[in-house]
């Protein structure tokens, strides 16, 4: 699907490689000091090629040594919120490294939690969590129809038409309708659509424009920035490639999520 839209697997890994730090983390730039964050967003765009592709880039985080070692040695405790969290133990998985999840007996309750936190935390527990807080931007109601996937239809009707109202002329979508087009928010708007099993032949122009807008964020340096004419980042990346394959169909590969 990558070289139809003469986008090269092996340019998006360069770029990811590139920013991987002498001392094994990811960097939102080649040559920074690695985080946690950026770590999870290289690591889940190398994983994501290397079961899609039959290529060998030459690249094994599970025999990064460097790598084992910046990860074993952060520190989180119950004050880390659950999406760092979630970002670390995917990427230590990714590195075949052994987290101890005591850590998760000590958290609050999922309702001293916001949204997103409620979000995270579930997938890091394995438990069903029902959200207590009302969503309000994109990525918050594609948080929130995981959380809740028993929609009655009437209401999916009502949630559909307030999605695509985020959409804007450029094929993106923003957090709100209204606002400026942001491939994250572009990503999160085609998971809501994908929870809400919408038929796609009813949005096939919408999903057309996204598309557009995705390979527009394309800066032809193997990176993707949030919006057409950004500099290129890892977590851009990271949203652009996933997006793309929700306007292709190939959601068997979105296990990560």
């Amino acid at each position: 699907m990558l070289k139809q839209y003469r986008i090269e697997a092996d340019k998006i890994v360069k770029f990811v490689l590139e920013r991987r730090n002498k001392n094994g983390g990811f960097g939102v730039a080649a040559g920074t000091p690695p985080s946690v964050q950026d770590t999870y967003y290289a690591l889940m765009v190398l994983k994501l090629f290397s079961d899609i592709t039959s290529e060998d880039f030459d690249y094994d985080p599970s025999k990064d040594v460097f790598l084992k070692r910046y990860l074993s040695s952060i520190t989180l405790d119950k004050s880390t919120r659950p999406k760092l969290l979630y970002f670390y133990i995917k990427a230590c998985e990714t590195a075949k490294i052994n987290v101890s999840l005591c850590i998760f007996s000590s958290l609050p309750n999922s309702y001293e939690y916001e949204l997103e936190d409620q979000f995270y935390l579930s997938k890091l527990t394995k438990q069903k969590i029902i959200p207590f807080r009302r969503w309000n931007t994109i990525k918050e109601l594609s948080m929130y129809l995981k959380l809740k996937p028993d929609i009655q239809e009437s209401q999916k009707n009502k949630l559909m038409y307030w999605i695509l109202r985020c959409q804007n002329p450029d094929g993106g979508f923003g957090f709100l309708p209204n606002s400026t087009s942001f491939i994250e928010n572009t990503y999160f708007a085609l998971k809501a659509i994908n929870l809400l099993k919408i038929e796609r032949n009813t949005i096939q122009s919408n999903l057309s424009k996204a598309l557009s807008f995705i390979l527009s964020c394309y800066t032809g340096r193997g990176g993707f920035a949030r919006k057409s004419g950004g500099a290129p980042l890892l977590e851009a990346t990271y949203y652009s490639v996933y997006s793309l394959l929700l306007t292709d169909l190939t959601q068997k590969f979105l296990s990560h999520e």
